[in-house]
């Protein structure tokens, strides 16, 4: 069954966005990895670059705040898909459903 747009974007929120824990005693914002956060270095293809920059300017978020967010998501998508559920969207207006294919 399919959810209402509000309703989808009730259970995305929740999902993207579970209560934060307070900041840690380090100075650290809370993370559910015990309050320590995690630097990574990563190489982006020119498109990756474009993505990211694309989502921080639409989200107005910061860049490392739209690749949290990303991976949240990614991770979510490819759980409910490894557990058989299809990703689809839905034109609001003609009500048309297509399945997203990941890659």
């Amino acid at each position: 069954m399919l959810a209402t747009p509000a309703e989808a974007k009730r259970r995305n929120a929740e999902e993207l966005h579970p209560e934060t824990p307070p900041p840690s005693a380090n100075g650290n914002e809370g993370t559910k990895t015990g309050g320590q956060l995690t630097k990574v270095t990563v190489n982006l293809v020119p498109r990756a670059v474009a993505a990211l920059d694309e989502v921080a300017a639409i989200t107005h978020d910061t860049k490392t705040e739209a690749i949290n967010r990303s991976l949240q998501l990614y991770a979510y998508l490819q759980k409910m898909i490894e557990e058989g559920y299809s990703v689809c969207l839905m034109d609001p207006e003609e009500k048309t459903v297509v399945q997203l294919q990941l890659f």
